[in-house]
Formats: structure tokens, C-alpha cells, sequence
């Protein structure tokens, strides 16, 4: 298990807030199906972290109107946001199952900015689940993405998921040439 707010057994229940609960039913309300779409997909990236068991509900729902649009991209996106917030409530093989499907879809349409968002966060996974070898395996291409693509942000978030990494393994001196 990894450490964190969501590790615990006790972990605390996630109570929507007043304004989470109003942007929902805006979006519900809202008519056009392409724009519920896009602000479903808006605000489960934004409860990830602080409310997962909401986002995996817009992404589910997300999901559903993705399908029924057709949407490949959007698609990509919902299976992403539903396996980011169960990797925060620590459900790896459930975040494993629906970050697998985000990568096949965004590799067969060559959507590379998604694509290594996803093996960022399976690399996430598999290092929580102390896979520690394929969480680096999977950071490296993650970060070869990233690279790629010019994201220098995201390309230094991961160098510190690698460096993380191989000080877990003990590989401190390898740990020091990700960190500098």
C-alpha cells in the first residue's frame, strides 16, 4: 500500500463540495453534448487528487458520452481521469485496467501529450505497488515522451519519479544523476 491521504483503511469519505455539487449540476443542465463533454472531462481532472470517488463518477460519466459521440481522444481522457483517482484510492489493479486502455487508445491514434501522462501515472502505480523495475521502465518512456514533445515540466516531474525510484532500490548514485 502506498502512504498517503487515501492509503489509510480509515480513509476519510469524500463529501462533495457546495460549489463541486453546482458546477455538476450545470453540467447537467448544460444542452450541447460536445460541451458537457469537455467540462465533464474539466472537472474530474480537477477532483483527481481531493475528491477521486467523484472523479471516477464524471469520468464514468464522461465515458458513456465519449462512446456515444465517438470521441477516440475524449475516450482516452475519461479512462485516464478514472484510473488517476483510483490510484489515489489505492485500487491498483482497477487504476492498472483503465490506464491500460487509456495508453492502446492513445497509442492507435498517435496521441503522444496523453499517451505519456498515462505511462507517468502507471508508472505511479507500479512503483506504489513496489514494482519498482517496471515503474522505471515504464518513467523512461514516459520521460522520452516528454522529451520529445519539448514538456520540460512534466519531463522534470518524472526525472524525479525516476530518481525516487532508484533511491527506493538502493541505487543512490543513480538516484543522484536523476535529481541533478
Amino acid at each position: 500500500r502506498r502512504s498517503g491521504n487515501f492509503a489509510r483503511s480509515d480513509a476519510k469519505k469524500f463529501d462533495m463540495t457546495p460549489e463541486t455539487q453546482k458546477q455538476i449540476q450545470e453540467i447537467e443542465q448544460t444542452g450541447d453534448k460536445k460541451l458537457r463533454l469537455s467540462r465533464l472531462l474539466q472537472l474530474s481532472f480537477s477532483l483527481c487528487r481531493t475528491d477521486p470517488r467523484t472523479c471516477i463518477r464524471l469520468g464514468e460519466d464522461a465515458l458513456k458520452l465519449a462512446e456515444e459521440l465517438g470521441d477516440q481522444e475524449a475516450i482516452g481522457k475519461s479512462y485516464y481521469r478514472i484510473g488517476w483517482a483510483q490510484y489515489e484510492l489505492s485500487e491498483y489493479s482497477e487504476a492498472i485496467e483503465a490506464l491500460l486502455k487509456a495508453q492502446a487508445i492513445f497509442e492507435k491514434f498517435g496521441e503522444q501529450k496523453g499517451l505519456a501522462s498515462v505511462l507517468h501515472a502507471l508508472g505511479n502505480v507500479q512503483g506504489a505497488m513496489g514494482n519498482l523495475a517496471d515503474a522505471m521502465t515504464i518513467y523512461q518512456r514516459a520521460l522520452e515522451l516528454r522529451r520529445s514533445l519539448k514538456m520540460l515540466i512534466p519531463a522534470a516531474d518524472i526525472l524525479g519519479e525516476l530518481g525516487n525510484t532508484a533511491f527506493r532500490r538502493g541505487q543512490y548514485a543513480q538516484a543522484l544523476e536523476y535529481h541533478y
